[in-house]
């Protein structure tokens, strides 16, 4: 890199003053850039300064350390969240929050390496020997670790990206309900009051996300069209959104689903019973605040105790009811129809969630009995 130094006049209070100042172009941005030798008295003085501060620091940008590439990351507001959300990715802050956080952690264990340097061996090593995190959190350090790449490369650095490896998730899918689970369920008796058993009727009725459930108000039941709107969910600060949780602010991705008319009719009586404003959300707590989902979960384990449901060997949990509901929408619609009514983006997510029951599997088989007692003919 060549630099080119040159005095430059100014006016000062004390009269005309001269300084020696340089200018050279970034090697990766080819960026024209300027700079004052401080303190120097002579052309010499000012080539050495140039050359010990800025070519140094011009090299260490050209190196690409993880530092000088990924401080400007997950700021909100800054240009790094503005190209994303121009692609496509939306972050809540929440997320950013997050995200920052394992960033700075990055560059303090690999902030003075080159990006270059990393390989995905000693990436993955690294997370091997980390017991302090799941493996959840492990994928989300090396999705950050894969977005440093992408940044190096908007700053002008070619560097190739290794192929990261990722860690297994061991979270346990839910399991499905069967008809004679459900049945033994959902009765009002193994509910603490009408609310719980309400409100988890029209969890598994629309196969409602459990925070999509407690942020249900009266207002998005259309009850002429049997149907039911879901455009936002309950925060973990009991704030509700006016978007869904593939969506944002800007597109809140709202979709539509149908309820049966037995629990259509209980909710509008409900409703109207307690007077509840189109407005308002339809599940709150004695004193007008949002149900939680801690309480959910504690109402809904208490449930399956009375309703005798084994737990024991199979998992169980709230999401299980949005797994059965999936599962058997799929038995009677197209995979295009259920996707839409339960919120998924691709079918790829609707077939994760759909679980073939014992008795769907054998009805799926019939005949093969006859044929496997061939097998050794």
């Amino acid at each position: 890199m060549e630099i080119h130094v040159f005095k430059k006049t100014r006016k000062t209070p004390r009269g005309i003053s001269a300084q020696w100042n340089c200018h050279f172009v970034e090697p990766v941005t080819e960026r024209r850039v300027q700079r004052v030798c401080k303190g120097c008295r002579t052309r010499r003085e000012a080539i050495a300064y140039a050359r010990s501060h800025f070519l140094r620091e011009t090299d260490i940008k050209q190196r690409g350390l993880i530092r000088d590439i990924a401080q400007n990351m997950y700021i909100p507001g800054g240009v790094h969240l503005q190209r994303s959300a121009q692609l496509g990715r939306v972050l809540d802050m929440r997320t950013i929050s997050a995200n920052r956080k394992l960033l700075e952690e990055i560059i303090k264990l690999w902030g003075d390496r080159e990006l270059s340097g990393i390989t995905s061996a000693e990436v993955t090593a690294y997370f091997f020997q980390d017991e302090k995190h799941s493996n959840g959190v492990k994928n989300t350090y090396i999705q950050i670790f894969s977005e440093i790449y992408d940044e190096a490369e908007w700053q002008g650095l070619r560097i190739q990206k290794p192929a990261f490896k990722r860690f297994v998730r061991h979270s346990k899918k839910p399991d499905i309900f069967t008809t004679d689970e459900l049945n033994r369920l959902f009765k009002p008796e193994n509910f603490r009051d009408e609310m719980s058993y309400l409100f988890f009727l029209l969890c598994f009725s629309a196969g409602l996300r459990l925070g999509e459930a407690l942020a249900v108000r009266p207002c998005q039941i259309l009850h002429d069209r049997q149907a039911l709107i879901v455009d936002g969910f309950l925060r973990y600060n009991h704030e509700r959104t006016n978007y869904n949780k593939t969506g944002t602010a800007e597109n809140n991705r709202f979709r539509v689903t149908m309820l049966p008319k037995y629990v259509l009719a209980k909710l509008a009586d409900y409703i109207y019973r307690r007077n509840i404003q189109q407005e308002a959300l339809i599940f709150t707590n004695s004193a007008g605040a949002p149900q939680s989902s801690g309480w959910a979960q504690y109402v809904f384990a208490l449930a399956l105790k009375k309703a005798g449901v084994d737990t024991a060997r199979r998992k169980l949990c709230i999401h299980a009811l949005r797994f059965t509901y999936v599962t058997r929408m799929r038995a009677l619609l197209p995979v295009e129809i259920v996707q839409r009514a339960v919120g998924h983006m691709s079918a790829d997510m609707t077939d994760y969630y759909t679980r073939p029951s014992l008795e769907a599997s054998l009805k799926g088989v019939e005949g093969l009995e006859q044929a496997s007692e061939k097998l050794f003919e």
